[in-house]
């Protein structure tokens, strides 16, 4: 077996080194992923990308509609062929995308740039610094990257309509001279900086900015320009931010040199010159899909993700400011509006509202949210947040911070000062609900203030010693661990660990004990880590271990620098575990008893006799048979599978014994949560006590 697996592993790993050029990447493992182009990590300084790694984006129904059934990506980054010859995958219109990598793509550049009419000007008066009529000495610098093939020198008599844009009728002529600038962008090299010395320094305290053109040819996309000085007093050289330059055209740059308080010992002036990446391209996961994605394909970043809670700010759909009085409207519907399409239903300014889902049309991002009784859509522009917690009914922990015991309350929202003095204070690690929230104006900041019950006291705080918990205590959760290699799962196979098989079991039912408690288990996530104290794990601390899939009740919290931990029970031991080893609540624990109260439908949407429920737990498992309505159902266990997005989390399945339609005991799988509309938890039959 180990030697089957070996070979098929490498065959695997061949195929993938095959489409690199780089060392070997494996998704997960390592930091590069394969491609055949040249692909920095972005210098956000430098050149910035609309998304960050990690971040969220979406995949938008393109302007116009699809031309395509579904969002593709492509193998390596690069544009989609028609025809579809180079995607890799694909995903449904609206899906969340996962950012893994950014590399920036740049088109090789080799010609020259022109620069004339450098001048000095002030309030007053004007001065040419150089008008290039006369010889010059301006040289390219060295910048130790590439080939030192950039030159500086004068042109007479350049024919500049021939370098515009082919469908331009803009006269771009200049029948002066010129200083050309020689460049060549390829490889890692995408900035040239030229510069001239002055002998003796020039004194340019009088002036207040200085001024010149520039002109790039129709191929160089995407230049920009910087200009820079050096003075004796300063080591280092004081330049402009970038300046976008017209492609075919003449561009007038101009640098302020307020910002330089000795202007008086100029020593030297130059400008860089530089290319933008003409593409970026994304690394993204879509449901189970791992691929690349131009940026102007997708939409992004997602700044409130669902389930998040935001604050609705007194601006109109068109950006005015709202007067007071006036509802906050948002488009109701079940997807985000196309076009100038009226909003229809209204919140209130200034409510607390919960964002219920995210979508996207022609490159914005629209966020569906929940006010009081209504919904709508809106975009992020009118929101403010993302908010630590729910207005009401938020529950949380105090942060636990070095140095600090315990946070002040006080009656009023606002900060703690001689008109608002503290009422009194709720200890660190102490469980919260929020009941009211606001926020209050601070300089020139909206500071967001809650309304908290901890213990028997009420009191307002500022969000910041606020950390909201995944679940309020006495939940049940199930345990999953962190994930080991794919050799646990190696070693599992080759031990003989039971395999999962859509077969039905020719047994009779009757005759089925519960199988192995081990059994569907994915051996590849570990056992989480008891500790006897809120905290990280060390060799001083761990008490012992909980094994993933088991389910738990939630004792205590407690939070530690940022991170959750919750008191729980596993078998004979008791001790603190990691919340993100606790990724899933579990509605129906093992043990408990639940009644089916409507049948499920099949594959055809044909209404069946009772509650169906599958041979194993699986997407494609075949229905082992169905449980009679109204009748007592036992709840044996719970166990985890990973989705095909990981960020998506986990789905649970149920294994429950019930009785069949004839009568029979019988038992089988299914994923509660998704009919929690037909399961009671306690007998409907039982009405009133008869």
């Amino acid at each position: 077996m180990k030697r089957v697996l070996l070979v098929a592993v490498l065959m695997l790993l061949g195929s993938v080194a095959c489409y690199s050029d780089s060392p070997l990447w494996v998704f997960g493992v390592t930091d590069t992923p394969p491609t055949a182009t040249f692909l920095p990590t972005p210098d956000y300084d430098k050149y910035p990308a609309k998304l960050g790694q990690d971040q969220v984006a979406l995949a938008p129904i393109p302007s116009g509609g699809p031309t395509q059934p579904f969002f593709f990506v492509t193998r390596l980054p690069e544009e989609l062929i028609s025809g579809l010859r180079n995607a890799s995958g694909s995903c449904d219109y609206g899906s969340e995308l996962e950012v893994l990598y950014i590399g920036h793509k740049w088109e090789s550049f080799s010609g020259t740039v022109f620069i004339d009419d450098i001048v000095l000007t002030s309030a007053e008066n004007t001065e040419t610094v150089f008008d290039f009529e006369t010889p010059v000495d301006w040289a390219a610098e060295d910048d130790g990257i590439g080939a030192d093939d950039e030159k500086a020198q004068i042109r007479n008599n350049v024919d500049f309509n021939s370098l515009k844009l082919s469908n331009s009728d803009v006269d771009v002529s200049n029948s002066t001279s010129v200083l050309g600038l020689d460049i060549q962008f390829s490889g890692e090299d995408w900035e040239a900086s030229f510069a001239t010395k002055f002998e003796p320094p020039q004194d340019w305290s009088t002036f207040d900015a200085i001024s010149f053109n520039v002109f790039t040819p129709s191929n160089a996309s995407k230049f920009y320009a910087i200009p820079f000085i050096r003075t004796a007093n300063s080591e280092q050289a004081f330049a402009s931010d970038k300046i976008a330059l017209n492609s075919g055209l003449w561009t007038e740059v101009s640098f302020d040199l307020s910002a330089i308080e000795d202007r008086s010992n100029i020593q030297a002036f130059g400008v860089k010159i530089g290319a933008n990446p003409t593409n970026t391209y994304y690394l993204v996961a879509c449901s189970g899909t791992v691929g690349w994605a131009n940026e102007t394909r997708i939409a992004g970043p997602v700044l409130f993700l669902k389930g998040q809670s935001a604050q609705t700010r007194p601006i109109s759909e068109r950006g005015a400011p709202i007067p007071e009085g006036q509802p906050f409207m948002i488009h109701g519907g079940a997807e985000p509006p196309i076009g100038p399409l009226p909003a229809s239903n209204q919140c209130q300014v200034g409510e607390v509202v919960d964002i219920i889902g995210v979508s996207s049309t022609n490159q914005q991002i629209w966020y569906n949210i929940r006010c009081d009784g209504t919904e709508g859509w809106v975009t992020e522009d009118r929101l403010f947040g993302p908010l630590f917690l729910p207005a009401v009914n938020g529950i949380g922990v105090v942060v636990a911070e070095e140095g600090i015991t315990e946070i002040p309350l006080t009656a009023n929202a606002g900060e703690v000062s001689d008109d608002n003095p503290p009422i009194g204070t709720c200890p660190i690690n102490t469980a919260i609900t929020t009941l009211d929230f606001e926020t209050i104006l601070v300089g020139e900041e909206q500071v967001p203030y809650y309304l908290i019950s901890c213990g028997d006291l009420v009191g307002w705080t500022t969000q910041d010693p606020l950390l909201e918990i995944p679940y309020p205590l006495s939940t049940y959760v199930i345990v999953i661990g962190p994930e080991g290699s794919d050799e646990i799962l190696v070693e599992a196979e080759s031990e003989g660990n039971a395999e999962t098989t859509d077969e039905i079991s020719d047994t009779p039912v009757e005759d089925v004990a519960l199988q192995d408690e081990q059994s569907f288990i994915d051996p590849r996530y570990r056992p989480a880590t008891l500790t006897s104290e809120p905290a990280p794990a060390t060799e001083d601390n761990i008490i012992g271990e909980c094994p993933s899939s088991t389910v738990v009740q939630l004792e205590d919290v407690a939070s530690n620098f940022g991170l959750i931990y919750y008191q729980v029970t596993c078998g004979e031991v008791t001790g603190w575990i990691d919340a993100r080893n606790l990724p899933n609540s579990v509605l129906y624990p093992p043990g408990q008893t639940i009644w089916f109260t409507q049948p499920t439908f099949d594959a055809q949407r044909r209404r069946q006799r009772g509650f169906a429920i599958d041979a194993t737990p699986s997407q494609t498992s075949p229905e082992i048979g169905q449980c009679a309505l109204f009748q007592p159902v036992e709840v044996l266990r719970v166990i985890f599978e990973q989705r095909a997005l990981k960020r998506l989390g986990f789905r649970l399945y149920y294994e429950v014994s019930c009785t069949n339609l004839d009568g029979e005991p019988i038992v089988g799988w299914q994923e509660l949560e998704l009919h929690t509309d037909k399961i009671a938890t306690q007998n409907p039959l039982q009405i009133f006590g008869s």
